[in-house]
């Protein structure tokens, strides 16, 4: 099950970033936009690559091991 609550420190360092977004220079947000998105597609194509490695089937007993 995902966890999708920010523990206290993720919500502070959110809440941070909110403040001071309006004043950011608009070339650093795209930087950081680009960034992000680039991540965030390996992040995806890493958890696609191990649901499909995934083993379909999972020993039941230590000699199958």
């Amino acid at each position: 099950m995902p966890v999708l609550d920010l523990t206290m420190e993720q919500s502070f360092k959110l809440r941070r970033l909110e403040d001071l977004l309006p004043a950011a220079d608009k070339d650093d947000i795209i930087t950081l936009f680009l960034a992000l998105q680039r991540q965030n597609f390996c992040l995806g194509n890493t958890v696609s690559n191990l649901v499909k490695q995934w083993p379909t089937h999972h020993p039941t007993t230590p000699e199958e091991t």
